[in-house]
């Protein structure tokens, strides 16, 4: 049974503390994927381009923000959460650069360069949760995604009328420093528990780590059918998503929904993908992870098979867009303890960012190639391919999954412990 972290006092070995710092971290690079919409027409106007040009700009963002996150969560659980200090420098200089560029490929390359930072931010924040509550997993994994799925809701307000009055080029520049600046502080601030650092565990040369049998390298994770399946689960249900995340406006828009309502949906939209994540996560803790997959994961299909039905009206619209995002916004909370229950805790930020990189491929849909089918031959065949998936989504979570067992390494097969020499 998983307890509660013990540390020494001091204000930084406060677990709570430590939660809070990384929920507003995670605040801060909230903006670079769900406040893209309100970036998305100004560039465009800016560059002169179309839609799914303007669109893959955000497929490039969410691929470079989880390929980074295997090799940094790898990095992040070696040397510790130092590393996003760098992070917030690429995520500030990514997205000031972003508004001063002129074309699509430069574009695309600052968005990179912010979405690598995203991701090391993201991973880092996101790891800290099982390492500092592992007796609360589904809990704090569910608040600090949530930092991440609501944080842009402050700054939607002061984003749109400053892109009004001082156009797109000084919103993106002086955001952009607002950024790189809160995340540095946090960075300096952040730390894992003592029990986990390796300073800790290996006081003199001599001094071995202990790895539980229970914990899996990212080495022994890819080796079970487990994680695949994971991976096919979380690849399956974003691609609804970020089809909704990416594309809700302009889709409103085509249908001939006013602006104002538009702007309601964006807005509830945000609130919701945070509360579902704090939400869900409590709820998987209560019913378990496969259960919570089951429902959740069904319910977005339903959500995205109305959508162009009852959301072809004002209301509708507004009402659907919450409710696809409430739903698809689970696999947030759920899938970081998901990945620490079965795989265990001292691998975990490298761990989950393996599963997490299965959002760069749903990313292709979601953007771009959502936007082209929808061009091609209508938004309603782009909104049954995704409600396929998340239903498929929903059977592997709540049928396949649970009756696969624990995985198992060489470790546990043996009832051994492995001890590892480690460097100071």
């Amino acid at each position: 049974m998983s307890t509660a972290v013990v540390t020494k006092g001091g204000f930084r070995n406060n677990r709570w503390v430590q939660l809070v710092i990384a929920i507003l971290m995670m605040m801060s690079i909230a903006c670079l994927q769900y406040a893209w919409e309100l970036h998305a027409a100004p560039l465009q106007e800016k560059m002169g381009v179309d839609l799914s040009g303007i669109q893959y700009a955000f497929t490039v963002y969410v691929i470079f923000q989880t390929l980074i996150q295997p090799g940094g969560g790898f990095v992040v659980d070696k040397v510790g959460p130092k590393l996003t200090i760098i992070a917030g420098l690429a995520v500030g200089l990514g997205w000031a650069m972003m508004g001063n560029v002129n074309s699509l490929p430069m574009l695309y390359l600052w968005y990179a360069v912010a979405g690598s930072g995203a991701g090391l931010v993201y991973g880092c924040c996101v790891g800290m949760a099982n390492k500092w509550f592992p007796d609360k997993r589904g809990l704090a994994a569910g608040l600090i995604a949530a930092g991440y799925g609501a944080g842009a809701l402050p700054f939607i307000p002061a984003i749109t009328v400053m892109i009004e009055n001082a156009g797109i080029t000084s919103t993106m520049t002086r955001f952009g420093i607002l950024f790189a600046v809160v995340i540095v502080i946090g960075g300096l601030l952040l730390k894992f528990p003592d029990h986990l650092t390796q300073a800790n565990k290996a006081k003199d040369k001599n001094e071995k780590k202990v790895i539980r049998p229970e914990d899996f390298t990212p080495g022994e994770m890819l080796r079970t059918p487990h994680f695949w399946v994971l991976y096919a689960i979380f690849t399956f249900v974003n691609l609804g998503g970020l089809l909704i995340t990416a594309n809700s406006v302009p889709y409103g828009r085509a249908i001939g929904i006013p602006v104002a309502m538009i702007t309601l949906a964006a807005s509830l939209k945000t609130a919701s993908n945070g509360l579902s994540r704090v939400g869900w996560g409590w709820f998987s803790d209560k019913v378990g992870r496969y259960a919570a997959m089951g429902i959740s994961f069904g319910l977005n299909a339903v959500c995205l098979i109305l959508y162009p039905y009852v959301g072809s009206t004002p209301v509708g619209f507004v009402i659907m867009t919450t409710l696809v995002i409430f739903t698809w916004g689970a696999a947030y909370s759920i899938f970081p303890p998901a990945t620490g229950d079965l795989f265990g805790s001292a691998y975990t930020t490298s761990n989950y960012g393996f599963v997490y990189s299965a959002k760069g491929i749903a990313s292709v849909f979601g953007g771009g190639l959502g936007a082209a089918i929808a061009a091609s031959v209508g938004w309603n065949v782009s909104f049954f391919i995704a409600a396929a998936t998340s239903l498929v989504a929903a059977v592997l979570g709540w049928f396949v999954l649970p009756r696969m067992g624990k995985p198992r390494n060489k470790r546990m097969l043996e009832g051994t412990v492995e001890e590892k020499q480690v460097s100071v």
